[in-house]
């Protein structure tokens, strides 16, 4: 183990000192994005099997996780988030497979697990919806694959999943208040359903706003091809985008005839 983690330092000493623009491409962040998943994959495995080893114990720690705590300064959290998963891992072989070979993150394993032990119902029906659970952290975006996760909590445990659903509704909130400078100040909570709503419907006119600004920059730019900085410079940045968005998106509904008919909901 002591020559393997020494080769590991090696490399990963050998890519810190890279100049950063020598790997300034897709396929690199890609790489390392999976190499860090299989990383995390044998913290949270390791993080497991030291505390089932009592050998934190000498030490005078209370458990593995106050251990790892005060030895590796990181914040109890963390120390008890690795702990908890690497055990939960323990029951998920697939879920382990695919996290080991860094083609799901610690987030997804992280929603996995807590869906696995959502309710007694969700136990018993994880082992034979694995492969399809895990199928939808390897391909979907985050976003969408939590979503289906919750519409799987739905379906393998329906009285569970809409009591939970309805307090997350309950705690829904919006607050829009006004600076002494005239500012406005937006904050909120929405769940999951109404979440996926907004942000979709965001998101598409924020991409409409994005294809202008871009037919813009590269316009003044002779055709040229703008970077990040020169299309924030030319038009707006992407904070500033999401906000005329918004702005467009209200713009919208308050120009829709009043008998228009409302869009298929999203369940």
């Amino acid at each position: 183990m002591d020559a393997l983690l020494e080769r590991l330092h090696a490399v990963v000493d050998e890519l810190a000192g890279l100049e950063p623009t020598s790997m300034a491409d897709g396929d690199a962040v890609v790489a390392l994005s999976r190499v860090l998943a299989q990383v995390d994959a044998a913290l949270c495995r390791q993080s497991a099997a030291f505390d089932r080893s009592a050998a934190w114990a000498p030490d005078g720690a209370q458990n593995a996780a106050a251990w790892i705590t005060t030895e590796c300064r990181v914040d109890r959290h963390t120390a008890r988030r690795r702990v908890r998963l690497g055990r939960a891992l323990q029951a998920m072989d697939l879920v382990d497979a695919s996290f080991a070979a860094g083609q799901i993150t610690i987030e997804h394993l992280e929603v996995l697990a807590k869906a696995r032990d959502h309710s007694k119902a969700t136990v018993v029906a994880f082992g034979p919806d694995e492969h399809r659970l895990v199928a939808w952290a390897e391909t979907m975006p985050f976003h969408r694959f939590k979503r289906r996760i919750e519409e799987w909590l739905l379906e393998v445990d329906q009285d569970t999943a809409e009591a939970n659903a309805e307090d997350v509704h309950r705690r829904r909130r919006l607050h829009l208040s006004q600076s002494f400078e005239d500012t406005w100040f937006l904050d909120a909570v929405l769940d999951p359903i109404q979440g996926e709503i907004v942000t979709e419907t965001l998101q598409a006119i924020t991409d409409e706003l994005f294809d202008a600004d871009w037919a813009a920059a590269k316009a003044q730019l002779d055709g040229e091809r703008p970077t990040g900085e020169q299309l924030a410079s030319l038009t707006r940045t992407p904070a500033q985008r999401r906000a005329d968005a918004l702005v467009e998106m209200t713009t919208r509904a308050r120009s829709v005839p009043a008998d228009a008919r409302r869009p298929q909901p999203l369940f």
